[in-house]
């Protein structure tokens, strides 16, 4: 009879990108001039949190504020 590994105790998950994105079968994926972002288009937007919007055909991303939307360019 053989003794169990202890190397099982610290088995861990493969990184995948949609582990660590977050990613879900929802989730659109948008390529932008650093990278990419994605965006869960069922989660309501709230105070504070990072939304993605579509001005005059630009996609913006930004954080929701008191009434405004908050861009590295100024508030829109």
């Amino acid at each position: 009879m053989a003794f169990p590994s202890p190397a099982v105790d610290y088995r861990e998950e493969r990184v995948t990108p949609a582990g660590v994105m977050g990613i879900t079968d929802s989730s659109i994926a948008i390529q932008t001039d650093e990278g990419y972002a994605v965006a869960e288009p069922a989660l309501p937007a709230k105070k504070g949190k990072m939304v993605l919007l579509q001005v005059s055909g630009k996609l913006l991303i930004g954080e929701v504020g008191n009434g405004n939307f908050i861009v590295n360019d100024g508030i829109i």
